[in-house]
């Protein structure tokens, strides 16, 4: 579905256009959801030492984020949902992190 008509605008050598698909933005929020949930991980990686893991998350972040640089250096209303995913995931991911320890503590002062 695209919103909007076409318009292209230029910015020094960059050209974008304002056509705005909802598809792509919730690819967009669906990427770096993902990419962020990555990057939240990657950091306790690296915390933790495990080298082969944290290298691993880096190349897949450095591949996610190829692919919102793309998609909103054609059309700048993408940052907004490129946002939202990158919130979201960091968030979901540090809760999860915030219940597994919880629960671990719980399993811990039980014993």
């Amino acid at each position: 579905m695209n919103i909007g008509h076409q318009k292209r605008m230029t910015f020094g050598k960059m050209t974008t256009t304002n056509q705005f698909d909802i598809n792509i933005a919730l690819l967009i929020f669906a990427t770096y959801f993902i990419l962020d949930m990555f990057y939240a991980y990657y950091i306790l990686c690296i915390e933790s030492r495990q080298n082969l893991m944290s290298s691993f998350m880096a190349g897949m972040i450095t591949s996610l984020s190829a692919f919102g640089v793309v998609s909103f250096s054609q059309n700048m209303t993408y940052v907004i949902p490129l946002f939202l995913g990158a919130f979201a995931g960091t968030f979901v991911t540090m809760k999860a992190k915030e219940i597994l320890q919880s629960r671990k503590r719980n399993v811990d002062n039980a014993d």
